[in-house]
This record gives C-alpha cells, structure tokens and sequence, in this order.
C-alpha cells in the first residue's frame, strides 16, 4: 500500500553560484518550478484494534500464531504472529549488528507465522477428511470402525492418541473424540487420488489471495511426490495424512480460511486486511468488497453434518474441546495435535513438544467469527490452543454487545 500512503514530495529550484549562494538571474528564472507536497492517503484496516491487543495478549510470549476471521466476509480481524519484533529498527535504520542478531535469532521473529509458517495440521485436518470420504461415498454418518488403539497396515502399526482406544464409533463420536483410527481407516478408503482433489478443494496448497507475504503449503499426490522425491507414494502416506500428518503443511490462515468456509456453507473467501483507502480531502480511492475464491468440493448437507459434530467437539461430554465451552454463546471447534516426533519416542525436549491447534468459529447456530490458533511445541491442542480461542471469541461477543466491533 505504499503507493498509497507515501504521497508526492515538494520541491523548490533556485539557482546558486559555485559557493552556493543563491542569486537572481532573470533569464533563467523563468524555467524553475516549485510544486508542494501533497499527503498520502489514510488506509483504514480490517483489524479490530481491541481484538488485535486481547488476542497478542492471550497469546503471550508463547511462540505461534492466532487468525481470527469474519466468516462472512473474510475481513481479518485479528492477525499475531509471536515471536516478533519492533519495526521501528527499519523506520530509523538497521546497523549491522542489530540486522545479523534478527537474522540469525533462532526463534524466526522475522516469520510471519500466520501467513509463512508451514506445520503438520495435525487433527484439524480430520474435517477435511471427513468432508471428502462423505462426498466420495466411503462412509456415510453411520460408519463404525472399531479402535483398540492402534491400526495395521502390512507390517506397519499406527498409534491412535488415545492408549486404550475409543473403542466402537460412528462419524460424529469420532470428530468428537478425535480418534485417529477412525481416520486412518477412512483415508485408506479414500486413497490419495481422491482425497487430493478435496484437499486442494478446500484452498490447501495454494495462495490464499491475502495482501501480505504468504507460503502456499503442501497438498501432497502422487504426482508432487513425484516430482518433489522422486519416489513413489505408498498406502501408509495416505494413511498419515488422514490425521494431518506426513507430507502436508499449512499455515494457520489456511486453516482459518477452511474453517470459515465450514462456517459459511462452503463459501472460501479471500482473506481481506484492507478496508479502504481515503484521500486527504476524504474521497474514498479504494474499498474492498466480500471476494469468493471459490467453493468447497462439497454441498451443504455434508457441511451441516461437519458442522454439528464441531459443536460436539466443544458441547459433548468426551469432547477435546471441552476448554473453548463457553456460557451462552455456542463455540464449535476441532483441536489439533500435530507431532513434532514418533508418539513412541522418550525424548522430552521442549523444542520436540508436540504442535497445539485449535480452530472454530462462534456461534455455533449463526456464525459471525471464525478463530485459529496455533502454539508451537505447545502440546495437546484441546488444553493448550482450545482456552485461547475461547478467550479471543469471548472478548469478541463483548465487543460487539459494546457496539466496538
């Protein structure tokens, strides 16, 4: 928005001698200019500056991200990326030792995390799972697959989060409890060919159109691993990214973006920063409007299904998501946890922690914000991801009861 902000320079020609004394010389003076300088224009942000401060402030110095969306119009209304840094140093000038600390600052506070950073989904990905094996036809609402706590495939066994295991479920008890075999299952019905196309469908692997610097991601197929690997893909990588893990990364605000569009009927929006610009003398130069990217690869009725089980997430007895419940406002949610290392692994060190997700939107009948969360290394999203995004939509509906928002 530069162009839009820096306006234009003034000047004044004089005409000086060779000590730099001005002098008056009528031939010449008649060819010098004087122009005044004109001011930018003004550019009002979506951000809604007391949501910004709530979400950096819940947050904290945790490391991670937080995109907070309105699912109607996909105006961003809170954007925090942490660790970050001051960005008065490039206002007055970087000196070289101050660059090279930023630059070589093991915690990246140059990243974007919410737009840059590339993360394993972990289970928020389990909706776009269950999004395409419905579509497809491999299960219905009343598939049950049964969980002892582990999955075979060959030789290979896959661990579900839960030790002892879920047990007997359908579709809806498995969104709820975030189990993995139920997924695991699923995606081995699906395969990699189908299941590419909806992941791709639900903006994943690509630029979500936002007027900031972003990373488009990984919508793994076998062709990209192809092409990336030179190796070909096997049954058990389909299995993986089932449950968000393997070869797809995303950043937050993809998944923002996917969880408004579930909250909007299918409807992927463009994420929008900019409100308007105006000139100074108060004519509006530019207004950004509501813009569809594009519509999921699946209708309404699976989205309502979608829908009320991310209620059950938070609402049910067994939920992951029970911290995100709130008191008079229904919250519905998916938590993640992506793993950073094998589940079997005894290595305990902080920067190994597993990834915390969490991404819903409220209310859950009439959607209006949609909220993800993301703490780096910070463990089980459903404890650690779930209360801060309860947080920012409880600071959200008291906002908008005070006309703020």
């Amino acid at each position: 928005m530069e162009t839009y902000l820096r306006g234009e320079d003034g000047f004044s020609q004089r005409i000086i001698d060779a000590y730099g004394r001005e002098i008056n010389w009528d031939y010449l003076e008649r060819d010098l200019k004087n122009q005044d300088s004109a001011p930018g224009s003004d550019i009002y942000l979506t951000i809604d500056l007391d949501l910004q401060r709530i979400a950096e402030e819940t947050l904290g110095e945790r490391s991670g991200a937080i995109v907070a969306l309105d699912v109607k119009t996909g105006e961003v209304l809170a954007l925090v990326s942490q660790p970050t840094f001051d960005p008065e140093y490039f206002i007055h000038g970087l000196d070289k030792n101050k660059w090279n600390r930023l630059i070589k600052d093991k915690s990246f506070p140059l990243l974007n995390r919410a737009t840059q950073g590339l993360y394993a989904p972990g289970s928020v990905f389990k909706i776009v799972t269950a999004a395409a094996a419905l579509k497809e036809g491999v299960i219905d609402e009343h598939t049950r697959f049964y969980c002892p706590g582990s999955y075979r495939l060959g030789r290979s066994k896959f661990r579900c989060w839960k030790r002892g295991g879920h047990g007997s479920l359908n579709l809806h008890q498995a969104i709820v409890r975030s189990c993995d075999v139920y997924f695991y299952n699923t995606a081995e019905r699906l395969g990699i060919d189908r299941f590419s196309h909806h992941i791709k469908g639900f903006g994943f692997g690509a630029l979500t159109g936002i007027d900031l610097n972003e990373r488009p991601g990984v919508a793994p197929s076998k062709d990209w691993k192809l092409k990336n690997l030179r190796r070909p893909w096997y049954t058990g990588e389909t299995i993986v990214t089932g449950i968000g893990q393997g070869f797809i990364s995303v950043t937050p605000l993809q998944v923002s973006v996917m969880t408004a569009a579930i909250a909007n009927n299918g409807i992927l929006l463009k994420p929008q920063v900019v409100k308007r610009v105006v000139s100074p003398n108060g004519e509006i130069v530019l207004e950004t409007n509501p813009e569809e990217k594009g519509r999921t690869p699946v209708g309404e009725e699976i989205i309502r299904e979608i829908m009320t089980a991310l209620v059950g997430v938070v609402n049910e007895p067994g939920g992951t998501g029970g911290a995100a419940r709130l008191d008079g406002v229904i919250v519905a949610g998916k938590t993640g946890t992506a793993q950073v290392i094998s589940l079997d692994s005894k290595i305990t060190s902080h920067e190994l922690n597993d990834h915390a997700w969490f991404t819903s939107y409220a209310p859950g009948d009439i959607p209006e914000i949609a909220v993800t969360v993301l703490v780096e290394h910070g463990g089980k999203g459903g404890a650690i991801a779930a209360p801060i995004a309860k947080e920012i939509i409880k600071a959200y509906m008291k906002l908008k009861e005070e006309g703020s928002v």
